[in-house]
């Protein structure tokens, strides 16, 4: 079956994951209780949602991981930066407690929330409290017709800080982002807090790291030129190279980008028919072969009639996959999994063969451009401070985009494995 591979694939990515999932790092940092002491230790770094509902924290190695609700704690916070504090908001109007993400603590403080609809921000200042700026999207329906109700942030904002009328038109140009709204706050802190000594909190985003690594593998491809050869699966050879992106996306680190640059080669393969009442002609040298389902005998060498043949196709081919990648990291060993979309340039093929459907239609056996998919699952092991070893299995689907007649649909499905050389960890 043509997508069993991407099945296998998610089914595999789905086993990793909770596996990986009770390995994931802990990273430094503290837990506040509700009487304001602070207890030193490690917390589990998870995605922007769950953190604002629960905190795992251990105090060491040996201690075992403690769970904590927002009505449990007052707040936690990481060495590197990301500060929760525990508040009470309004969810689907009613009252919840949740942790919420600061991002920035001054005269004007600005809170974050990554909720299931969307990103939600707060301000809090001494006279007005706690009030939510976003707002979810509302359509409205009324006599004069529907339409999409307008933000009221800037509103909020303009009331909120009136005692400052200096930043008035920054109010009006900020964007309701994380990086602006910081922006804001903190020049609202620096105009109103003259004479008095005062504290800044901003969150920290890490920096795009551009990782490089070099792979080499073996595979199993398949061929299959529309309605009328079919190949078996054929080794192939490949090896690349990967430029892997880390921080690309500053709420998910577990989230990376990858794009590759890949060679393949295939040689000798086994063709037959798919087709019970047509025979194939190809040309092999100076012979004429009819591939058939039915009957074998040689006539001539213009007419030989076979059920398969084996061709020497030497197709040399260049792939260049992008994944999105889901990793998680532990001390010693990383698990990942990852799709994308991909794209097949068949550069060079055997010129002594013609498969006359194909070569009539296109000018050659297999089409030169080829769009397609590429799945993921791999297990990374760390061998140096900065290096590490790579075990990947692919499954490649490309096929020929745009044709109608289905007697030209051209495809192929490939099962790879490769060894992978990272220079980091």
């Amino acid at each position: 079956m043509k997508y069993s591979g991407f099945l296998a694939l998610t089914m595999l990515s789905f086993i990793l994951t909770i596996e990986a999932h009770a390995q994931e790092r802990f990273r430094k940092g503290y837990i506040i209780t509700r009487s304001n002491d602070t207890i030193f230790g490690y917390l589990q770094y998870r995605g922007s949602k769950t953190s604002s509902q629960i905190c795992h924290f251990r105090r060491s190695d040996d201690h075992p991981v403690q769970k904590f609700n927002p009505h449990e704690i007052s707040g936690y916070r990481f060495e590197e930066g990301k500060y929760f504090i525990s508040r009470k908001i309004t969810d689907h109007g009613e009252p919840v407690e949740r942790f919420l993400e600061f991002l920035i603590k001054g005269k004007a403080s600005v809170y974050f929330l990554e909720s299931g609809d969307a990103s939600r921000y707060f301000l809090e200042t001494e006279r007005d409290g706690l009030i939510e700026l976003s707002e979810p999207e509302k359509i409205i329906h009324n006599d004069s017709g529907t339409y999409y109700n307008i933000p009221k942030y800037k509103g909020k904002l303009l009331y909120m800080l009136a005692d400052c009328p200096g930043i008035r038109d920054d109010i009006i140009q900020t964007p309701l982002r994380p990086k602006p709204m910081i922006k804001l706050a903190n020049k609202y802190h620096d105009l109103v807090c003259t004479d008095e000594a005062c504290t800044v909190f901003e969150r920290r985003y890490k920096k795009l790291k551009l990782q490089p690594s070099v792979y080499a593998g073996y595979g199993m491809k398949k061929l299959k030129f529309g309605s009328g050869l079919i190949s078996e699966y054929t080794p192939v050879m490949n090896a690349g190279a990967a430029l892997q992106i880390q921080n690309l996306f500053p709420n998910s680190e577990n989230i990376t980008l990858e794009t590759c640059l890949q060679i393949s080669r295939l040689n000798q393969t086994t063709l037959k028919s798919q087709n019970h009442n047509i025979s194939e002609i190809i040309i092999l040298g100076n012979k004429w072969y009819y591939v058939n389902n039915r009957e074998a005998y040689y006539v001539s060498d213009n007419y030989i009639k076979v059920f398969s043949v084996n061709p020497d196709l030497k197709l040399t081919s260049i792939q260049t996959p992008v994944l999105i990648k889901y990793n998680i990291k532990s001390s010693r060993l990383q698990y990942g999994f990852g799709l994308g979309p991909m794209f097949t340039f068949n550069v060079t093929e055997n010129k002594d063969i013609d498969y006359k459907l194909f070569a009539d239609r296109f000018g050659r056996n297999i089409p030169g451009t080829l769009f397609g998919g590429i799945g993921n699952v791999n297990i990374t092991f760390r061998t140096g401070p900065k290096s590490s070893i790579q075990f990947n299995c692919n499954y490649l689907l490309d096929f020929l985009a745009g044709d109608v007649n289905k007697a030209y649909r051209f495809s192929s499905q490939t099962f790879q494995a490769n060894l992978r050389y990272n220079f980091y960890w």
